[in-house]
C-alpha cells in the first residue's frame, strides 16, 4: 500500500517538474510574450528619448498596447534592477 502511494506521490511530483520546468508550456510561452513586448517597448523609448524608463508612464509613449499600460499597477512591476547603470 505504502509503495503504491509513494508511486502515484512521485508521479505527481514528476508532472509537476516536467509542466513547470518544460519551456514549450503554455504559462512559459505566456510570459515570453509578455517579457518581449515589454522589452521591445523599453528600448523603442530608449531609441526616442535616450533615457531608460523610470515609471510605468514613461512606456506609455511607446507603442506598447494601451491596456497593458493602464492595468499595471506598482505592485506588479517588476523593479529594473541597475538601469541607471545601462549605456546609453
Amino acid at each position: 500500500m505504502i509503495l503504491v502511494l509513494s508511486a502515484l506521490v512521485l508521479l505527481w511530483f514528476g508532472r509537476f517538474a516536467r509542466d513547470y520546468f518544460d519551456p514549450n508550456s503554455p504559462a512559459n510561452l505566456s510570459m515570453q510574450v509578455q517579457l518581449k513586448m515589454f522589452g521591445t517597448a523599453f528600448y523603442e523609448y530608449h531609441s526616442h528619448t535616450g533615457l531608460w524608463p523610470t515609471k510605468i508612464d514613461d512606456l506609455a509613449q511607446t507603442s506598447l498596447p494601451r491596456a497593458h499600460v493602464a492595468e499595471a499597477r506598482p505592485s506588479q512591476l517588476l523593479e529594473i534592477s541597475g538601469y541607471r547603470s545601462l549605456p546609453s
